[in-house]
């Protein structure tokens, strides 16, 4: 798909839906919002710059707040940034931060293949639903790896997950490590399950029993740990950690 069209079709997905995809409500999402916001604090501990690329409706932006001293956010879509702006506010105002707290957010409109920053200047970057989730052709790939490790700050940290069936992980892997970035780990976030138990539901997902059931935090990590057994056969998403390497 390219860029024009892509950026089109996510715009009116976003006027057209309250909440594409329904993160803030599935507890699979939201618990994997949670490693990841908690990942970043692992990787950078004394960050001072932390980007999410293609950051939607900022449900895991607004759980980067405290990981640095700067949060940065882009999405192609205006809509989606106006709205995560929205939600930075909102959580800064519920939090008692005052006004000079919640201009540690800044958004940009802006595609991942030209992300608009300076180079070196970012600690960690994220990734997440990306690669394959935004259905760019291999060069398109290629060109987000490139780009984020010319923004990424020597030692920094790329974080990519996406959600995928357990036979494309060695290709996305390989892909990666094709880029200039160094692999450091990779993660099986343990979701296949969950997402099964779902689609098991879809039919009645509109009622409040199965609302109540796909956002219960407790019942969807009982399903992650027995999705663990199977390793990465029990996931459908890959978290993929790259460093750039210092001078």
């Amino acid at each position: 798909m390219n860029s024009g069209m892509q950026k089109t079709n996510f715009q009116e997905k976003y006027i057209a839906e309250r909440e594409p995809w329904d993160y803030s409500h599935r507890a699979v999402e939201t618990l994997r919002h949670e490693y990841i916001a908690d990942l970043v604090r692992t990787l950078k501990p004394s960050a001072r710059r932390v980007l999410d690329v293609g950051c939607s409706l900022g449900q895991l932006t607004t759980r980067l707040r405290g990981s640095a001293s700067e949060i940065h956010a882009c999405d192609l879509s205006w809509t989606a940034v106006q709205k995560t702006s929205s939600a930075c506010e909102r959580l800064a105002s519920n939090s008692g931060e005052s006004s000079s707290g919640s201009a540690h957010f800044y958004f940009s409109v802006a595609s991942s293949l030209a992300m608009p920053y300076a180079r070196d200047t970012m600690d960690v970057i994220l990734l997440c639903d990306g690669l394959i989730g935004w259905e760019l052709s291999e060069h398109g790939r290629r060109g987000v790896l490139r780009n984020a490790f010319e923004i990424l700050a020597p030692g920094g940290a790329v974080v990519l997950t996406d959600y995928m069936h357990p036979r494309r992980f060695e290709s996305y892997i390989d892909e990666i490590a094709r880029s200039p970035l160094h692999i450091e780990s990779v993660r099986y976030l343990n979701d296949r399950l969950s997402y099964q138990f779902e689609g098991w539901l879809h039919a009645f997902r509109e009622t409040r029993l199965v609302q109540e059931l796909i956002a219960n935090k407790l019942l969807i990590r009982r399903l992650k740990s027995i999705s663990s057994l199977f390793g990465k056969w029990g996931s459908k998403h890959l978290c993929v950690v790259g460093r750039k390497p210092n001078p």
